[in-house]
This record gives structure tokens, C-alpha cells and sequence, in this order.
């Protein structure tokens, strides 16, 4: 019989102490370290000494009155002991973020987007400015996602882009990896916001669902089995290159209902308003667009097959008549049965999801059970 390898051994049972203190809401104790590991209870002592010495765990105060006898050790997780950042370019602005290991905000910084050479260089200088503020060891930053409108190649050279041809060949990942010794990784912002929706939003929970983004860009975000459908060169969802949808969707003021310019959703939003309070004046302008997202919806229905599908947009206030007008349009078509949900698309939606990237990516070397 081969002998037991007791290094990698440990390795795996610090894995999973880590994560079960990373999952956990609050403090736990050895007693729960042994339930939810199912390890001895001195192998948790050894475990746990371990990680207060490299800085991962501390011990907490009881949450409840002591009462007599030999009080409980309680054990938190230091969750700013590993970072990720998130870097936005959603012109017209560029947003960094900081996030702890159970994705809490620790800080950030944005500022304007510009021409694609300014913009990369606020980018990155957002990002330094937001670790700067963290004030968190470099050496705790694990990884680092970008997240943009476009496709990319897998070494994060833009393919394509909606918003700006002059963003085609441009390698965005290069000069984060050059300043950043972290995983980094470019990423579709529509897929970020379908993470970002998954972990807190109108898919919470879902394992699989599309995220419906309409309006100028068309563009969704597919999620399969709790992971990203990117298909080939990560051109699932880029609906935007289909011209007839793209065609149908530019027309009238509701294209803009998914604007990143604040402004203009807001014009939007007044314009559906009246759509949904029944305004005869809009009346076809509304008409064209839902007809549009219902083709669309039709075609994920059917193609993907999702059991939810989330349209996101400036839909504020007003997600209960969006769907009503939604509803209409598909009512004559041949869809699928699918639960649709109507949800506003906030500007954070894709650096929130690039959090949740990234601490995926980071995960997987902290939880390594080989490191």
C-alpha cells in the first residue's frame, strides 16, 4: 500500500477549513469546524493556528454572554487578506473597485473615459488609485478582471467592439498583467452583469439563465450550469451583429433605455412612461421596439432554452408595464413558456460581476489544496 501523503494531506484540510470559514456568515467555532469538515477536532486546533499565523483567520468575540464553564474560542475569517479588483470601462466612465474574499467593497475610484489610449491609462490609473485607498497589502491581490464592451481573444485583444472601432486590436489585458502580478483576465461586460445578476440580482441563484440587455448594443449574457456560455472568439450574446435586430432595436428614443449615458435613459424611461400609461403618441414607436426584444426572446427561448430569462435596462420604476408590453409582443408569436423578469440595469452591474469573476479566478489558487 502506498504511504499516505501527509503534506498534501494538510494542504486539502487547510483548503477546507478556508473555505467553510469564507462561506460562513459570522463567526464560527471548533465545534462547528469539526461538523461542517467532518475533521478531528485537534486537526482544526493545528489547521487553525496555521491560518492565525499566515493571517487568514482571528479570533473573535463570543456573540452571546459566556456562561460558566470553559468558554468557546470563536474564529472569523480576515477577508481582506486576499483581494480582487475590478476594473469598468463604460464610457463614460471607468470604474475600479476592491473587493474582500466574500466581495465586499474595500474602495474605489473612477473618473471620464476618453480616446481608447486615455481611457486605458485612466484605467489604470483608477485601478492604483483604488488599491492605494484600500490600504491592503500588494501581495494580497489575487486577481484582476477588465471588463468592456466587445469580444475578445483569450489573451484579452479586442475583436470586436460596439462602442468604438478603434478599440479593435488593441490589447487591454498586457499593460494590467505588466503592472499587476495577477491573473488578469478581459471579459464581456454583459456577462459580468449576467454574474453580477446570478450572485445579487434578478437571477440570484439561477444555474441557468440569459440575461436579455436591449437597445442600441443587443447584446446578452448566457449563463449554463452557474458558468458563463462564451461560445466561439466569446461571441455568444453579441446579438448587436445581427443587422436586422440591430436595425429594429435603433429606432425611437426606447433604444436608449439601456444607455450607459444616465441622461439618455432617463429620456427613455419618460418615453416608456407614456408608452406603458398608454400615450397614443408613442404608441408605435413602443410597438417596434418590444416587437424587436420579442423576436430576440423567441430566439434565446428556443435556441438556449433557459428557464429565465432577465431584461435588464433604465426600467426603474416601471418593470411591472415593461413586462405587460413585453407580454403583448410575445403573445403573438411562437415562444416558449419562460419566466421573464424585468430588472433595472445599474452602471455597477459590470464591475459587480467582475468581482465575482475575479474572486472565482482567485479561488482557485486560495483554495488550491496544493499551494
Amino acid at each position: 500500500m502506498p504511504a499516505i501523503d501527509q503534506s498534501g494531506m494538510r494542504r486539502l484540510n487547510t483548503a477546507a477549513t478556508l473555505r467553510v470559514l469564507t462561506d460562513a456568515s459570522g463567526t464560527l467555532t471548533s465545534a462547528d469546524l469539526v461538523a461542517q469538515t467532518r475533521l478531528s477536532r485537534r486537526t482544526i486546533e493545528l489547521i487553525v493556528g496555521d491560518l492565525i499565523a499566515q493571517g487568514w483567520v482571528d479570533e473573535a468575540d463570543s456573540p452571546a454572554p459566556t456562561t460558566a464553564g470553559r468558554p468557546k474560542k470563536y474564529y472569523r475569517l480576515v477577508a481582506d487578506r486576499a483581494t480582487v479588483l475590478s476594473v469598468g470601462i463604460n464610457p463614460p466612465l471607468v470604474r475600479a473597485v476592491v473587493a474582500d474574499l466574500r466581495g465586499r467593497e474595500i474602495a474605489r475610484a473612477e473618473g471620464p473615459s476618453g480616446t481608447v489610449a486615455d481611457t486605458l491609462d485612466s484605467a489604470l490609473r483608477l485601478a492604483s488609485e483604488a488599491l492605494a485607498q484600500a490600504n491592503v497589502d500588494p501581495d494580497h491581490l489575487h486577481a484582476l478582471v477588465v471588463g468592456l464592451g466587445g469580444t475578445f481573444s483569450p489573451d484579452g485583444v479586442v475583436l470586436t467592439s460596439p462602442v468604438d472601432p478603434e478599440w479593435v486590436g488593441v490589447d487591454v489585458r498586457e499593460p494590467f498583467a505588466r503592472r499587476f502580478d495577477v491573473p488578469v483576465v478581459v471579459e464581456n461586460d454583459t456577462n459580468l452583469s449576467a454574474l453580477a445578476a446570478r450572485a445579487e440580482g434578478p437571477a440570484r441563484g439561477e444555474q441557468t439563465f440569459a440575461l436579455l440587455m436591449p437597445g442600441i448594443r443587443v447584446s446578452a449574457g448566457v449563463v449554463i450550469n452557474g458558468e458563463l456560455h462564451r461560445g466561439f472568439q466569446g461571441a455568444a450574446g453579441e446579438l448587436v451583429r445581427l443587422p436586422d435586430l440591430r436595425d429594429a432595436n435603433h429606432r425611437g428614443l426606447l433604444a436608449q433605455i439601456s444607455s450607459p449615458d444616465e441622461r439618455e435613459r432617463v429620456d427613455a424611461r419618460a418615453h416608456l412612461r407614456r408608452a406603458i400609461d398608454g400615450d397614443p403618441a408613442v404608441r408605435e414607436d413602443a410597438r417596434a421596439f418590444f416587437d424587436a426584444v420579442a423576436r430576440v426572446v423567441a430566439v434565446l427561448g428556443w435556441v438556449i432554452a433557459p428557464p429565465v430569462i432577465v431584461l435588464v435596462g433604465g426600467f426603474e420604476g416601471l418593470e411591472d408595464g415593461t413586462l405587460a408590453l413585453l407580454r403583448d409582443a410575445l403573445s403573438t408569436m411562437d415562444a416558449p413558456d419562460i419566466d421573464i423578469r424585468v430588472a433595472a440595469l445599474t452602471p455597477d452591474f459590470p464591475v459587480r460581476g467582475g468581482i465575482q469573476l475575479a474572486l472565482d479566478i482567485a479561488g482557485a489558487t486560495i483554495f488550491d489544496p496544493r499551494r
